[in-house]
């Protein structure tokens, strides 16, 4: 996971540490082993959970001159790597929800679920800016292979090979 992501992370975490903290303070009230209260069933909150699904980016791949098999295999790995930080934001998320829904009491399961609705929305909107930089930087290096190979007057198709010197 990319280290701003993990950063976001932390920053979210300490602010339920700190909530949790001022919450036992005000409260007066003791935690102990046994007042550790079990998960929350966060089903019961009328969320959306699921995530955008990512785009494929073969078009805009192909669009820059690379072949298609390339494109494909480029396309496949960006998709690849778009799900599994998506169950990576997922399960982050649900996990700092969880957090404070047993840390938190909520005069109502409206107020939790809007409260987990604006925490989704932020999660989604950093999901999204990331597989659109992930997105950009591929097509980048696309283009730079594809200038830099017709700059030595080769086509996208062109493989490296080694040049044979007649002597």
């Amino acid at each position: 996971m990319p280290a701003v992501v993990n950063f976001e992370i932390d920053i979210l975490r300490r602010i339920v540490d700190v909530a949790k903290d001022i919450q036992q303070a005000t409260s007066g009230a003791t935690v102990t082993a046994n007042s550790v209260q079990p998960p929350i069933q966060l089903n019961r909150f009328k969320i959306d959970w699921s995530f955008p699904q990512p785009q494929p980016i073969t078009s805009d791949i192909l669009a820059l001159g690379i072949n298609a098999a390339t494109a494909d295999s480029m396309s496949d790995a960006y998709l690849r790597a778009a799900r599994e930080l998506e169950e990576k934001y997922e399960c982050h998320l649900r996990g700092l929800c969880n957090d404070l829904a047993q840390n938190h009491s909520f005069a109502d399961s409206q107020a939790a679920s809007q409260m987990f609705g604006r925490l989704r929305s932020a999660f989604v909107s950093r999901y999204e800016q990331m597989l659109q930089t992930w997105a950009d930087e591929n097509k980048a290096m696309c283009r730079e292979r594809v200038l830099k190979l017709k700059g030595q007057g080769g086509n996208a198709d062109t493989r490296s090979r080694t040049s044979f010197n007649h002597v």
